[in-house]
Formats: C-alpha cells, sequence, structure tokens
C-alpha cells in the first residue's frame, strides 16, 4: 500500500511539475495586468502568408518583403515614444541555430548592448530562443526583446519588442507579448 502510495505521489508531482505554465511573460518575469480590451482590431497576413497577427486599427504599421522574408513593423504612434512599444514580427526562409545563437550572445555580452537573460522558453508548442538586453537609444534608456523560433521547413519567426524609456515597461513589454501569443502562424 505505502508502495503505491509513493508511486501516485511521484506521478502527482511530475503532473504540477510538467502544468508548470513556461510561457515567456513567466519566464522573463512580468507581471501582467489584464486590460480591457476596447480597441478596434485589424487582422494582417504578411505578404507570403506566413502568419497573421492583430492589431489595434489606429496603429502604423510597414510590411517588408523580399526574397527570403517577410516582416511586419507596428506601432502605436498616437502615444509618446516612452509609452508605447514598437512590435516586429517576421518570417525568415533561413535556418537559424539556437546553439550559434547563444555563442553569438556570449561574445556580445562586453559590448553596448547588455543581456540580462537569454534561454530557452516555449511559444505555444514551439521551442524558442529569447534574448533581453538594455541599452541607450535615441537618448532613452532602450530594452528589447528578441524571440527566435524554428520551423521543420529550414526556416524560422523572429519577434522584436524594443521599449524605449523607464515607464511601465512591464506593461509595454505584456502589450506586446499578448499581440505575440495571439499570432497564428501558417509554417511548421
Amino acid at each position: 500500500m505505502r508502495h503505491q502510495l509513493n508511486i501516485l505521489l511521484y506521478f502527482f508531482l511530475c503532473l504540477v511539475i510538467s502544468c508548470k505554465d513556461k510561457s515567456l511573460k513567466n519566464t522573463l518575469d512580468f507581471t501582467c495586468k489584464s486590460i480591457p480590451e476596447n480597441k478596434k482590431n485589424i487582422t494582417l497576413k504578411d505578404a507570403k502568408k506566413t502568419f497573421e497577427l492583430s492589431i489595434p486599427e489606429n496603429w502604423k504599421r510597414e510590411l517588408f518583403v523580399d526574397t527570403k522574408e517577410s516582416r511586419f513593423y507596428c506601432a502605436d504612434t498616437t502615444r509618446e515614444l516612452t509609452e508605447a512599444y514598437i512590435f516586429d514580427l517576421g518570417y525568415f526562409e533561413t535556418e537559424i541555430n539556437f546553439d550559434s545563437i547563444l555563442s553569438k550572445n556570449q561574445k556580445n555580452k562586453t559590448t553596448s548592448d547588455p543581456i540580462f537573460k537569454s534561454g530557452l522558453s516555449k511559444f505555444k508548442t514551439r521551442d524558442c530562443f529569447y534574448v533581453f538586453s538594455t541599452s541607450e537609444k535615441l537618448g532613452f534608456p532602450s530594452q528589447k526583446l528578441t524571440v527566435f523560433f524554428k520551423n521543420q521547413n529550414n526556416s524560422h519567426y523572429k519577434l522584436n519588442i524594443d521599449v524605449y524609456g523607464d515607464t511601465n515597461t512591464n506593461q509595454r513589454f505584456c502589450e506586446g507579448l499578448d499581440i505575440f501569443e495571439s499570432v497564428n502562424l501558417f509554417q511548421n
């Protein structure tokens, strides 16, 4: 009986540990508050039809396309730069190697873009590699989150969220990650 209880306890602990939320928000220790959405959104598909995202209708958006990539740059230009964030999501027809990114980041630790955190996390069901760094840009303190995730067809996606200034940075990253979590990806 005791042996069966130990086995049951072991499986319960494994279940609890495996159910822990491994999202980027939790990996990066962001404390996100739920804000009611009352903005009208528009859904955008990239030119190569590899992803779609939904952003507020009044945001400025730019599309970049060439033979090897398709990207959207988006920002709320109704707010000051130090109150908003820049959202950049792209699909790249090149293979990515997480080990080489980690090696490159280790070398860059002595440059003007010090890395706060980097490592592996999850985006929905996909493994991803993130880099969270800080610097000064345009005369403001700047923080940047870059996330890479692979596809089976030797391509990858890359997300950048840039936050300028030091006011409400946590909430702005949370808003950007909310958009990111709602993205639909069409490439495996």
